[in-house]
């Protein structure tokens, strides 16, 4: 049996604030012309980038410990099966939703097709709360003040949906069935690509970027430099 935890309501309720800011700055504050066309694909390509990094952050954040993140990570069974449901609603009790959504990106590495069956809402929401409601907050005040010209406003709106977004263009590359409209913008190369991805899968030190993948060859570089330096803590990648 389903139900609505408190924290689920709360997520909710900050995504319904997030939509009706964010389309209020996109009518009242944003322009549309011929200049908006190398803002919009510019957004995106600077989104790519972060979704990157924030890819990179997630996999290689520790875990909370002692709490039962391990035992859901190795679990051997179906990840489907209302057992594990079971230990995994008791478990996210025990953290907070920033740690639930680390623990979301570490176990997609295993369990790729546990990404590829969560919905929309699901993926988009913890983005929202921890991204998006904050930046449209930050970007509502400065357009109000008149602190921001119209193309940036643009410009940021994108990048913010964008980044909104990335985790469900994610998880397209691990559907089994691909729904129509994300199967047509992944073979125009707007979302990411199963084939595309799984590089990421295979070697998990290369192609990080979800949005579209344009800026993994930037990233690829970064992270390199991150890793020869000593930078990165592989123990990351697994609750311990």
């Amino acid at each position: 049996m389903q139900y609505i935890t408190a924290r689920q309501l709360t997520q909710y309720f900050l995504s319904v604030s997030f939509i009706l800011i964010f389309v209020y700055l996109l009518v009242d504050y944003s322009v549309w012309n011929i200049w908006s066309i190398p803002i919009f694909f510019l957004a995106l390509y600077v989104a790519d980038v972060f979704t990157g990094f924030v890819h990179i952050y997630f996999d290689y954040r520790p875990c909370v410990s002692g709490v039962g993140l391990r035992e859901l990570f190795f679990y051997k069974g179906s990840k489907g099966s209302d057992e594990y449901i079971k230990m995994r609603r008791k478990t996210m009790t025990k953290i907070s939703a920033f740690q639930e959504l680390t623990f979301d990106f570490k176990i997609h590495h295993p369990s790729p097709d546990t990404l590829g069956r969560r919905g929309f809402v699901k993926l988009t929401v913890g983005g929202i709360v921890f991204g998006g409601l904050p930046a449209s907050l930050l970007l509502l005040l400065l357009a109000q003040l008149n602190l921001l010209n119209q193309y940036f406003i643009l410009f940021s709106l994108i990048f913010i949906a964008a980044m909104v977004i990335s985790q469900y263009t994610h998880s397209c590359a691990h559907k089994k069935k691909i729904p129509y409209i994300p199967n047509i913008l992944q073979k125009i190369r707007f979302f990411v690509s199963p084939e595309r991805h799984d590089v990421h899968h295979q070697t998990l030190n290369r192609d990080f970027c979800i949005l579209n993948g344009w800026s993994n060859p930037l990233v690829n570089m970064i992270f390199d430099y991150c890793e020869k330096k000593s930078w990165v803590d592989m123990s990351g990648l697994e609750p311990d």
